[in-house]
């Protein structure tokens, strides 16, 4: 994989991580608001905060020493 796929790939990830945290903000707002389907969905989804981040630190280093 050369410099400038990976560069585009890590890029794109960003967007794809921007996309993730606005949609939890939406999904917060709405079941504040009293929607019961984004409370059951927060509920089912609120476990899997560690995994997430395990992922997302693991690519973040992996990244790093690619480009080092």
């Amino acid at each position: 994989m050369s410099t400038e796929t990976a560069q585009l790939f890590f890029a794109l990830l960003t967007f794809v991580a921007a996309g993730g945290a606005i949609g939890i903000v939406l999904l917060r707002l709405a079941a504040a608001a009293g929607s019961d389907g984004a409370s059951r969905l927060g509920g089912a989804i609120s476990g899997e905060g560690v995994p997430l981040a395990f992922i997302v630190a693991a690519t973040a280093t992996l990244g790093s020493l690619y480009f080092s």
